[in-house]
């Protein structure tokens, strides 16, 4: 139907997301300004307290140069917890493969395993072939050529 609600529903959804992928292709590439300006003024320590506000006021003279916090420095304890997580995943996966490695190893030349395998391979034959010929007899039946029924 040409005015039906549902096909005035999909040409609006075409629509609009035609318009959104123009406006992503033809948008021109954003950069922000950096705020506030990076200068070269000491920083404000005013909000800081104790031994913290005497060695931001002391300067940058035996401190870290205002870069990223150093990841084995104590102080950090973010950095410290992500470092311990990481040392625990890295050990927990270590663990598994080891355990993976132990117990999913087969030994092809042992006796049980082969007997094993010989009676699943051959039951799965067997069912793979029931299934087809269930298959061709179906096609059979509803009139499909023989060959084409088989194929």
């Amino acid at each position: 139907m040409p005015g039906s609600p549902r096909r005035r529903a999909f040409t609006l959804a075409g629509v609009l997301a035609g318009l959104q992928a123009t406006a992503i292709l033809l948008a021109s590439r954003v950069v922000a300004d950096p705020s506030p300006s990076p200068s070269g003024s000491p920083p404000n320590c005013d909000f800081l307290h104790g031994q913290t506000k005497e060695n931001c006021e002391k300067g940058q003279g035996g401190g870290s140069s205002g870069g990223p916090p150093d990841p084995a420095a104590p102080i950090d304890p973010a950095a410290s917890l992500a470092r311990s997580c990481a040392k625990a995943a890295s050990w927990l996966v270590g663990k598994l493969s080891d355990m993976v490695n132990e117990t999913a190893g087969v030994d092809f030349t042992n006796e049980t395993f082969l007997r094993q395998y010989a009676i699943v391979f051959a039951a799965s034959t067997v069912l793979t072939l029931l299934l087809w010929l269930l298959a061709v007899a179906k096609r059979a039946i509803r009139g499909v050529p023989f060959i084409k029924a088989i194929t």
